[in-house]
Formats: structure tokens, C-alpha cells, sequence
């Protein structure tokens, strides 16, 4: 039912596929609307394959996409870096489809952990740069809010400040050097810090709930009420944001399952459904 559309890809980073549903006859369809997968460490490559081949049976154009991991040990990479491939990445399908006279009214994008992370971050940060109109944004265990995740306390931070006043370097400020270079790619912004605010300031621009407003796209979450790694905070900070500026949007809880979303089929298939539902409802307006 599927074919994939031959293209030139770059190296190690962008488009991995783009598939459309092959038809029965040999004209093209005009116009379309298109599903993009940001994926992340978590997402297994069948997993990709079969989110694609779902919707592309239902007639959408459909990819998938892999970014440069952060690796402080191997590259200079941030999240500056990232949201710019995935801009490159729209293009790309633009440009692709258009060589085939498609053209792609609106569309979703997608991820899972870290891909459900940046997917937001795109919709809430970079809508307006996209040469595609977004639609909404669907995603499983994704975090919203990075302080959550990397907390440094006030006394922690005292104590940098005081280690490194004295020529010596504490142990914690490697990793939030590494942290703050990820989210702002600057690299001695860290040595220049000594108060928790200013670093919950820093760590708040990689976090998609900083940049949600009344304007935002709908959405679909999915998260583990078992959840250890991205906890109930994420979807409840989310649901909160999304009721207080009265923006439509589907938040189911997996009660058995933990960050993998394995314990809980039948909340697996009403995500699918819902993504379904908002895309009939929010390609066509």
C-alpha cells in the first residue's frame, strides 16, 4: 500500500523517509496533508515504520526524522542546532513533494521522549518560521519542563560559585556547564552564573511549556502514571497550561505503564484514534 519517495538525504541527520500511499492510478494527488516523526532514543526504528505506515494508509503523507544527539564528548550540538534540522527537514518534504506537484496544505508533527520534547518545543517555539503551516502536535512522554528534571538547588549553586572563587572546580559544574550549552549553545555562559533564578531562567528556554500561548496548536499527549523518568508533573504542568488558555487538546494517562507505555493497549489505541480524530478535524481548516 505504501511506496517511499526517492530523495537525497544528509548525512547522519535529516529526513530518514517520506512515504505516500501508492494509488491505484497513475495521477497523483494534487494536495495532501503530512505527518513528520521527530524521534528520540526511546522510539525503535519499527515503531517509526509502523506510525508511518498507519497514516500513510489513510491516505496522509508521512516521515520520520533523526537529529543530532547531544554528546558534549563527540560535538558542539544544542538545541539550536536541533529545531534548525527540523526546519530543514520540513523543507525538505516540501520541497520533495513539490518536485511531484504535491503540495502539503498543513501538517502535525510527532516524537516520543526526547523526540516528543523537541516536537513540542518546534509547535510552541518555531511555528511561524515553518514553510508548512502546523496543524497540532501529537506525543508520548515527552518532558515540558527541564527545572523539573534538572533542579540545582540554591545551595548547590552557592557552592560552584564558592569552589570556583576558590580555583577549584566542583564537581556539579560540568554538568550544568554541558546543560546550559545545550539549551543556549554558548559556551562559558555557566561560569558566569551565581544565583538560581538567572540558571532556571537559562534551563526554561529548552522547555516547550516557556513558549506555550494563546496561539499555540492543539494537541495529543500520552504519559505513565508509573513514569519515573518523566513524571506526572510533565502532564499535569501541560494539561494546566493548555485548560488556562483554552486551547483544545487530548491528555491520556497509561495507568500501568512506565516511560516505554508498554502495560496499557488499550490506551495505546485511543491515542492512535485521537491523532486520527484531530486530523480530520485540524488539516482541513
Amino acid at each position: 500500500l505504501l511506496e517511499t519517495l526517492p530523495m537525497v538525504l544528509n548525512q547522519g541527520t535529516g529526513l530518514t523517509s517520506i512515504y505516500q500511499p501508492k494509488s491505484k492510478s497513475k495521477t497523483l494527488p494534487t494536495s495532501s496533508y503530512s505527518f513528520m516523526g521527530v524521534h528520540g532514543s526511546v522510539a525503535k526504528k519499527k515503531d517509526e515504520e509502523s506510525f508511518c505506515f498507519h497514516f500513510s494508509k489513510q491516505g496522509y503523507i508521512t516521515a520520520s526524522m533523526n537529529y543530532t544527539l547531544i554528546n558534549p564528548q563527540e560535538n558542539d550540538a544544542s538545541f539550536i542546532l536541533i529545531l534548525s534540522e527540523i526546519k530543514h527537514c520540513i523543507q525538505k518534504i516540501k520541497e520533495e513533494t513539490k518536485k511531484r506537484k504535491i503540495h502539503i496544505n498543513r501538517m502535525a508533527l510527532s516524537g516520543t521522549s526526547a523526540g516528543g520534547h523537541l516536537a513540542l518545543l518546534y509547535a510552541y517555539k518555531c511555528t511561524e518560521e515553518s514553510c508548512i503551516p502546523l496543524a497540532f502536535v501529537a506525543q508520548r512522554v515527552g518532558p515540558v519542563d527541564l527545572t523539573q528534571i534538572f533542579n540545582f538547588s540554591a545551595n548547590l549553586i552557592d557552592s560552584i560559585h564558592l569552589t570556583r572563587k576558590s580555583g577549584k572546580v566542583h564537581p556539579k559544574e560540568k554538568e550544568l556547564t554541558q546543560l546550559i550549552h545545550a539549551i543556549t549553545g554558548q559556551e562559558k555562559v555557566a561560569a558566569q552564573l551565581t544565583d538560581k533564578q538567572t540558571i532556571d531562567s537559562l534551563i526554561l528556554l529548552g522547555s516547550p511549556i516557556r513558549y506555550l500561548n494563546e496561539n499555540s496548536v492543539p494537541g495529543v499527549f500520552a504519559y505513565g502514571e508509573k513514569d519515573m523518568l518523566i513524571q506526572l508533573i510533565h502532564p499535569t504542568l501541560l494539561a494546566n497550561a493548555y485548560d488556562s488558555l483554552k486551547l483544545p487538546y487530548e491528555m491520556i494517562l497509561f495507568p500501568n505503564s512506565d516511560h516505554l507505555l508498554l502495560d496499557d493497549p488499550d490506551c495505546a489505541k485511543q491515542y492512535i484514534e485521537k491523532i486520527e480524530s484531530y486530523a480530520k478535524e485540524y488539516f482541513k481548516l
